[in-house]
């Protein structure tokens, strides 16, 4: 999809017929490399790469070969519209088309593009070899031709180096790269000395000097580095090769209260070219972050409110720029973006502080709890006159799909607005206070101390199985997801909304992009988009079919530090599991979707062994529990049974966190009980893990991960959710009981309000005794009329059509209005703490109290 700008559409105008072959190619080949120019400054490398190939296919520039093909390989393996492995194999085909392999190949920016193809080759897959080659090339560059590299391949071979001796525990690799540094130096600073001024060539030295731990010297090439003037596209890929350097040299980041004059020595030469804006760039030290909010209706997103808690403590939801939501992650993730917008459009950058956060989070918490306590699942069945649709509606259910993404609108998204029109999803950009009009978070973030985030929606399409995203700029299936080695369907091309066809498509709701993601399979129809590609009907359900967590996205956003917060539905074990063919088919499904779920984290696993991404953290609802062993009858060796002694190792009680992880995974009402227990496990969770397993693995990464708690108000049921149970203690036996029976959807209130359910099921009863008999009375009237039987049958299937459509409207209100609100009382907070013996206290966890 073409960037939607005055300068691009004017770009186009010329540049169609030419690809076309209705306009002549310019005369000469500057005609053709001025238009690469505007096409790389609008970052459009595919038709960059398009218009290189016309170039060379048409023959007028013989001579200039060699150079626009290393042009091509270039915009080929920056083209994100063609899938990874794609655009890296054809980039490096094009340079072998060179002699790339070649002993005797000098030219230093062929061989510095192979390296540079090689190493992000690496950032997606992970494979060592890719890293070696990247290494190779870089050295080779330096070593055959050192004047016309000027060190650039010098300095990214000993980066390479830096990455595999982090990798391999290898001082000799340390060694070799410093060698390196200390030949660039002495080779180019009598050049520096006596040449123009040049940014890359200050840059150069100023990076061999901070690898080598020369802050002074650094300090003074990075002064007349910022002295020539540079673009922001050379300032922060300056900045973030320093940072990523300082990173694996295991320099620790600055205080994060100190202001960049105060800055340590070792600190102090990216002050010297950023000045104050060097704050917001040391969001590189960390990698580019991203949160992947998982599918598991509304209890996995009242699980992910914990975890963003925790998050907005440690001072990280400022440093993400991609979140990734499926599912029931959407529907919280949503809301919490359209707080994010308001914050980050009212306040500028160097305004925006760690409490902002907190606040923010505890807003998303208190509307969440009480806006979903309305039960949307049940109010799309609550209208007689649309069940009657659902009836007669052809195809079958469309209506609960779109009656679903109003109920988002007008109880989560747009309440104020009581049943106003649906907000588009292009209204969701967010325009930063203090920013320019021409602001884009993926040019510009980088100097940004609060990121402007991405928001992907995942749904899932029903046409091509591929994944689809809804974002705030367009919708589309993303190349890199769609496996180019096994998968021969059609991708359909993503495109902005101001590039659709139609009015509507043009305002798609975020209700309805949000009930797409969350449309489980059977309960909600797929959410149609016609009229979006020639003589197709696009159907997309829940983004979880494709991927329940949302962390493949992230990866192809180029996140390298990644936080998957995980509450989807995890199989069971079944005893006897049932033979009937429908039930086989259900638990078949479920074990593919386990399948993916292990592959995912299988992957990302290696991914973090390789050290191909900065970091890889999930936390989800069984995490530590422990798992038996069964051996066969008559087993001479019998395994031990693995008895959980003590609590978790995040403080709770193993039979609560194993109620919680059995919790039911809908979109119906939760009470303030189930709510703040599944966001306490996602708090208590997150904290523990980035004391334990981000500390071991890769560090802090700057982060205060000891930071003081926020008295939030889930943490009143952590000394219960941690201890044994005890029949003395009344308030500890009432929570499990709530959080055993809520893995029920309908039998949970039931219990409760015993009365009443016999009142709505004698209800029923009188209602189709009614039914019944008024058919009889009817029916035999129409006989006696000499009716035909055709109609006497065709009265007979109205009346009990009529009648359960009736009957199931009722009980769909009664429930609501009847059964509900016993539920919600019973699960208070408040009503079951005051059970709690005398001598229990209540802790809040310290802190400052969220606004």
């Amino acid at each position: 999809m073409a960037t939607d700008t005055p300068a691009m559409r004017a770009l186009l105008a010329t540049l169609k017929p030419m690809l076309e072959a209705k306009a002549p190619w310019p005369a000469s080949v500057g005609g053709v490399t001025a238009l690469l120019a505007q096409l790389k400054a609008e970052h459009e490398f595919g038709l960059g790469a398009a218009l290189l190939k016309g170039a060379l296919a048409c023959g007028q520039y013989p001579e200039h070969t060699p150079a626009l093909l290393r042009e091509q390989a270039m915009c080929t393996y920056k083209n994100e519209h063609l899938p990874p492995a794609e655009r890296f194999d054809t980039a490096l085909g094009l340079l072998r088309e060179l002699g790339l392999d070649k002993e005797d190949q000098r030219n230093t920016e062929t061989l510095c593009l192979a390296a540079a193809i090689h190493k992000r080759r690496f950032e997606f897959a992970g494979q060592p070899p890719d890293l070696l080659m990247a290494c190779h090339y870089y050295a080779a560059a330096w070593q055959r031709d050192p004047e016309q590299d000027r060190g650039y391949g010098g300095v990214n071979a000993a980066f390479v180096l830096d990455q595999l001796a982090a990798r391999l525990d290898d001082p000799a690799r340390r060694e070799h790269a410093a060698a390196l540094r200390h030949a660039v130096i002495a080779r180019l600073e009598p050049l520096a000395e006596h040449s123009a001024p040049d940014y890359w060539l200050y840059c150069t030295l100023a990076e061999a000097h901070w690898g080598l731990g020369n802050d002074t010297a650094a300090a003074g090439w990075l002064a007349r580095a910022a002295a020539t003037g540079p673009a922001e596209w050379q300032l922060r890929s300056t900045t973030e090769q320093l940072v990523k350097l300082a990173r694996l040299h295991g320099t620790p980041l600055p205080p994060r209260d100190v202001p960049p004059g105060q800055w340590p020595p070792v600190w102090k030469p990216l002050h010297r070219l950023l000045g104050q804006r060097a704050a917001g760039a040391l969001g590189a030290y960390r990698g580019k972050v991203g949160l992947a909010l998982s599918g598991g209706g509304m209890r996995a997103a009242f699980y992910h409110v914990g975890v963003l808690a925790r998050l907005a403590e440690l001072d990280l939801l400022r440093h993400v720029e991609v979140i990734s939501c499926v599912s029931g992650g959407s529907i919280v993730g949503a809301l919490y973006y359209l707080e994010l917008k308001k914050l980050l459009e009212a306040r500028r950058d160097d305004m925006v502080g760690r409490q902002d956060y907190i606040d923010l989070v505890d807003t998303v918490r208190k509307q969440f709890l009480a806006r979903t306590a309305a039960n949307l699942r049940m109010r799309v069945f609550c209208s007689l006159a649309g069940n009657v649709r659902m009836l007669f509606q052809w195809p079958m259910g469309k209506h609960r799909t779109a009656r679903l993404g109003a109920l988002y609108e007008r109880y989560l998204y747009r309440p104020e607005g009581g049943k106003a029109a649906a907000l588009p999803m292009r209204e969701l950009l967010i325009k930063p206070s203090g920013e320019t009009a021409d602001f884009s978070p993926a040019f510009d973030n980088w100097r940004r101390a609060a990121k402007v985030p991405a928001l992907l929606l995942n749904a899932t399409s029903l046409n091509t199985g591929h994944a689809w995203h809804f974002t705030a700029k367009g919708m589309g299936e993303p190349p890199a997801l769609v496996s180019e080695h096994a998968d021969r369907r059609r991708r359909y091309r993503r495109l902005y909304y101001t590039d659709a066809p139609t009015p509507q498509l043009r305002d798609v709701g975020l209700g309805a992009a949000v009930a797409a993601s969350s449309g489980v399979p059977v309960l909600f129809a797929p959410l149609e988009l016609a009229g979006l590609y020639q003589k197709r009907v696009l159907r997309l359900v829940d983004g979880g079919v494709f991927d329940n967590q949302g962390v493949r996205s992230l990866q192809v956003e180029g996140c390298t530090f990644m936080l998957c917060s995980d509450a989807c539905g995890q199989m069971e074990e079944q005893t006897r599991p049932c033979s009937l063919w429908f039930m086989v088919y259900s638990r078949s499904t479920k074990i593919m979707m386990e399948r993916g779920r292990e592959t995912t984290y299988q992957h990302f696993a290696a991914l973090q062994d390789h050290h191909a991404v900065d970091g890889f953290l999930a936390v989800h609802l069984k995490k530590d529990l422990t798992r038996d062993e069964l051996a066969w009858i008559g087993c001479p060796d019998m395994p031990p049974a693995l008895a959980q002694s003590g609590n978790l190792p995040y403080g709770i009680a193993p039979d609560m966190q194993r109620h919680l992880a059995a919790v039911r995974t809908d979109l119906d009402a939760f009470s303030e009980v189930e709510a703040n227990a599944l966001m306490l496990s996602g708090y208590l969770m997150t904290e523990h893990a980035f004391k334990t397993e981000l500390r071991n693995s890769a560090g802090t990464l700057g982060l205060d991960v000891d930071t003081a708690r926020c008295p939030w108000d889930f943490l009143r049921l952590e000394q219960l959710m941690a201890s044994a149970a005890d029949p003395a203690n009344p308030a500890r036996e009432r929570l499990a009981t709530i959080l055993a029976r809520g893995k029920s959807m309908f039998s949970k209130a039931v219990f409760l309000a015993p009365f009443r359910s016999l009142l709505i099921a004698a209800g029923g009863v009188a209602l189709g005794f009614l039914a019944w008999r008024g058919a009889l009375a009817l029916a035999g009237w129409l006989e006696r009329g000499g009716a035909p039987a055709w109609v006497t049958t065709l009265l007979w299937a109205a009346i009990a059509a009529g009648a359960a459509v009736l009957g199931f409207t009722l009980f769909i209100n009664a429930h609501l209005y009847l059964l509900d609100p016993v539920y919600l009382k019973h699960g208070r907070m408040d009503e079951m703490l005051d059970r709690q013996p005398p001598d229990a206290a209540v802790t809040d966890g310290g802190g400052r109290q969220p606004a």
